[in-house]
């Protein structure tokens, strides 16, 4: 017979084991491979580019508007998105990135962890003329941490149909030391509070580094 038994597991439970190897595989391998930090240099180039740019397309029969109003619209739109999504201060909670260079930096982030993740705050400052704005995090400030008794696997919490209604992330303090807490997913309107990208597998809540095939040709 074959020797060839491999285990049989859900996939929550594969990514969960293997995330934090992985992950600490990957980034040496970025860090110290000229191969694959290339390759993910020109990933980002193709991907990327220069970053999204907002085209819009009014439906006018929907909104009952004639093309001269449409225009108006569209444009107006179009410099409101510029303004907020070309300065660092008015898209960025660190007041560092324009959106074309958190899309970069959340894009690598996808390389290297499988996931992308951020939250969405509103935050007026000085100078700026919008409140909404990104904080962009490293995907390893997302806790691990699973309890099948709060519906939580590998620190999403979820409800009975597998919707996200939180996340278990990963602090540290001064006085507590280094802790979890809970995060809400939306806000109070239903609105998005917690940005968390990955492709996976149906059951799958993690995402998983794409380097991984690399990383078991290499070891």
């Amino acid at each position: 017979g074959s020797k060839w038994t491999p285990a049989l597991r859900s996939i929550e439970d594969d990514v969960d084991a293997a995330w934090d190897p992985a992950v600490a595989r990957a980034t040496d391998l970025i860090q110290n491979s000229g191969w694959i930090s290339g390759m993910f240099d020109q990933a980002v180039a193709n991907t990327v580019g220069s970053g999204l740019r907002l085209r819009c397309s009014p439906e006018n029969d929907l909104f009952g508007q004639d093309e001269v109003a449409a225009q108006a619209w569209r444009n107006d739109v179009e410099r409101r998105w510029g303004l907020w999504s070309e300065t660092a201060i008015e898209c960025d909670i660190e007041g560092r990135r324009t959106v074309a260079q958190m899309q970069e930096a959340a894009f690598r982030s996808w390389l290297n962890t499988g996931e992308s993740l951020g939250e969405i705050v509103f935050r007026k400052r000085f100078g700026s003329q919008t409140g909404t704005k990104v904080r962009l995090l490293p995907a390893t400030k997302l806790s691990l941490e699973s309890d099948l008794f709060k519906n939580t696997v590998s620190g999403v919490v979820m409800d009975r149909d597998g919707f996200p209604i939180g996340y278990m992330a990963r602090r540290k303090s001064r006085v507590m030391g280094s802790y979890t807490t809970r995060v809400p997913a939306r806000d109070s309107y239903g609105r998005p509070k917690v940005i968390h990208v990955f492709v996976g597998m149906p059951g799958q809540v993690r995402g998983i580094t794409p380097l991984v095939p690399v990383m078991k040709v290499a070891k």
